[in-house]
């Protein structure tokens, strides 16, 4: 599956909090795919080092493909040693001091949090000062302890992106992130160490702030990035009076990111249709209330069942994301996920091979029982959600069965998206289901992927031929 990139939240945070303390710096971002064209790689990213020289390089690092990145930053090193190498990212933040060994070129490593921690070194505080920071002493890598966690993120300032190449992005959209920690105890799900189990939240003045100044500049999409904006219902509301208040009309929101159903009630998803959200995307994981409680969501089917109605017949366009592969799950388990997934009108259901994330649960349980399939420093470079391969099994499903039950959710996940395409061109009668079977080809498939835009265009000219 082909991900379209978007604009890096985080690197925006730390961008504005550099410039906020007068540190110059410029944003490179290598994950640019021009609407199929060619984006930037090693060599581009080498020579504007050489133009620009400056006195010290950061790497936002992803665990998907990091070892290709350790590869850059490796050749960076070897080109410039003189300059200082930094990374973070979610990469760093879940396996910390590892990085640092296993990527030598790394001279720091910014864990968690980097609002205040990564301008503080830039400005010269010596490193055993700084909390949240890994660097070597003595041929040994040290870690000062977690930073303290910024309690009122209504101080920090929101992302201009003044230095990012916002054109480049495929739709001009605005990614916002709400919140920031998830208390939550799902066993896969590094958040203690990626992103801290403390949640705090922008207030609703701030996050209408933040779309006003958007607003002015023309944007008109909004995409709440972090899985917890619904997490506190009075906020949402309020939020939404904010938004009618400062008169922003016209606003189309998403939530792209998979919330969770017991966050969300049909007179909340009611008030925020009111002001432009069109799409949400629901944490589902499972069907089965015993896969549920075996990951520890906190959250029953029966709610989830209820909140995917609530939003389809409200006019949503619904994301359903599921996993497979559970501890525990059997086939008649993973058969209730995909007959929920066809129950209601939903647009898209996802479904993922689960995979353990070190300093998770899942991951100490799979280790405990010698389950792996596939050692973590293997399949934690690839982190494919969506290929056949397991990285383990369970004594409920063995290597073949969750082979077959990964194929099978492709084609519940494909059954999905044809039924989308057949109401939407329903009125067309039998050239609609014809066309609805066209756009869900493997050639029309493979096109978007290497298209992104083409998408855009296609739903455009829908929107006139249906006139919409």
């Amino acid at each position: 599956m082909h991900v379209v990139p978007s604009i890096p939240v985080g690197l925006g945070y730390i961008a504005e909090a550099l410039s906020r303390e007068g540190i110059e710096a410029e944003v490179f971002d290598m994950a640019f795919m021009d609407q199929g064209l060619k984006g930037y790689d090693t060599p581009d990213l080498l020579k504007k080092i050489k133009d620009d020289r400056p006195d010290l390089i950061g790497f936002s690092l992803m665990t998907l493909r990091h070892k290709a990145h350790y590869a850059v930053i490796t050749k960076v090193k070897e080109k410039f040693p003189e300059i200082t190498i930094v990374a973070g990212g979610p990469h760093l933040s879940t396996m910390r001091g590892q990085v640092l060994e296993e990527c030598e070129s790394i001279d720091y490593g910014f864990v968690l949090e980097a609002d205040l921690s990564f301008p503080l070194f830039c400005k010269g505080e010596r490193a055993e000062n700084i909390k949240g920071l890994l660097y070597r002493s003595n041929g040994e890598v040290v870690y000062n302890g977690d930073p303290d966690f910024i309690k009122d993120l209504d101080t920090v300032p929101f992302p201009r992106y003044a230095k990012f190449e916002m054109n480049k992005y495929p739709e001009q959209t605005v990614y916002l992130a709400t919140s920031r920690g998830c208390p939550h105890q799902c066993i896969y799900c590094p958040v203690k160490v990626s992103i801290g189990r403390q949640f705090r939240f922008y207030g609703a003045e701030r996050l209408a702030e933040e779309i006003g100044y958007w607003y002015g500049r023309g944007f008109r999409n909004f995409v709440m990035w972090d899985d917890n904006f619904t997490y506190i219902k009075k906020r949402v509301m309020d939020f939404c009076a904010e938004i009618e208040k400062r008169n922003l009309h016209g606003c189309n929101f998403t939530i792209p990111n998979g919330i969770r159903a017991d966050r969300i009630d049909r007179a909340t998803l009611q008030r925020m249709k009111q002001i432009g959200f069109s799409h949400v995307s629901i944490g589902v994981e499972s069907g089965s209330n015993k896969v549920l409680q075996t990951l520890k969501k906190g959250e029953t089917a029966e709610q989830i069942d209820q909140a995917i109605k609530d939003a389809t017949e409200l006019g949503y366009a619904v994301y359903l994301y599921f996993i497979l592969g559970s501890p525990g799950e059997t086939i008649a388990d993973a058969q209730k996920s995909f007959d929920l997934a066809l129950k209601y009108p939903v647009d898209e259901a996802r479904f993922y091979k689960l995979i353990p994330f070190p300093n998770t649960e899942l991951f100490d349980w799979v280790r405990e029982h010698n389950l792996f399939i596939r050692l973590p420093d293997e399949y934690l470079n690839d982190a494919d959600h969506f290929s056949e391969e397991p990285c383990f099994t369970t004594p409920e499903l063995g290597y073949q069965d969750r082979v077959n039950l990964y194929r099978k959710g492709l084609r519940v996940a494909r059954q999905v998206r044809l039924k989308r395409r057949m109401r939407q061109f329903k009125n067309m009668g039998l050239v609609g289901t014809w066309f609805a079977r066209l756009l869900e080809s493997d050639f029309f498939i493979g096109l978007f992927d290497r298209f992104p835009k083409l998408r855009v265009v296609l739903a455009k000219s829908y929107a006139l031929v249906a006139g919409k």
